[in-house]
């Protein structure tokens, strides 16, 4: 299924707590509600061997994908429900084909084979099977969101926070090294073109920075930065 182009702004901030970040939307000129119950989101991360995917985004290509398989609840143990997601981007404008998986196990027989024939599981139903032929599982990485609809209902913000990442080892996999983000939320506001103009308002309102952020650079960086005692 592929969804909507919309359009992304995201906020990276730090040093700001979780209830002030939701008190500055609550009061913001959009008039921000809670939509949803929060939720616990996990991604499966898949790059080429050579890491075309991350040296796209951290070369700032204004053309970019992004390759996950992502479900809801528990990080580790029994997935019941899960989606194979492209993420596709030309600057501040994305795209998302999903693709319906069956379910799996995340334990210590989880291996880089197993991530693989999550793909394969699709090649039936799936379009874009080929481009995935040559991807591998890199990373796993884990965060709580919460969800507010503007009082129109034109704009949506998420706030991300209690971010953590596991380095995908390809012959096992105990996921006993991790890596916790240090306390920061990453806000992004989402709208449709028709939106624009009030999202952009909306946008720079808020009393943060607009920057650039990708959970799987960071993510990426942040393992092969630290290495397992």
């Amino acid at each position: 299924m592929l969804e909507e182009f919309r359009y992304e702004r995201k906020f990276v901030i730090e040093r700001v707590s979780l209830a002030q970040v939701e008190m500055v939307l609550r009061l913001n000129m959009g008039l921000f509600f809670e939509e949803y119950a929060p939720r616990s989101i996990n991604n499966i991360y898949y790059d080429t061997p050579g890491l075309d995917l991350y040296h796209q985004n951290v070369s700032g290509l204004a053309t970019r994908t992004k390759v996950r398989v992502r479900w809801y609840g528990r990080t580790l143990g029994s997935v019941k429900k899960a989606t194979l997601e492209l993420k596709r981007k030309h600057g501040l404008l994305g795209t998302k084909d999903n693709v319906p998986l069956p379910g799996f196990i995340v334990d210590e027989r989880f291996t880089a084979a197993s991530a693989k024939d999550i793909l394969r599981s699709t090649a039936k139903t799936n379009p874009f099977r080929d481009e995935l032929d040559a991807m591998v599982p890199v990373l796993i990485n884990y965060y709580n969101r919460k969800y507010f609809r503007s009082a129109d209902r034109a704009v949506r913000v998420t706030l991300d926070f209690n971010l953590g990442f596991y380095k995908f080892h390809h012959h096992h996999n105990l996921f006993l090294f991790h890596i916790k983000a240090p306390p920061l939320v990453v806000l992004e506001v989402k709208y449709p073109d028709e939106s624009n103009r009030i999202a952009a308002s909306i946008s720079s309102s808020m009393p943060f920075r607009m920057t650039k952020m990708s959970k799987y650079v960071y993510g990426l960086d942040a393992l092969f930065q630290v290495q397992p005692p």
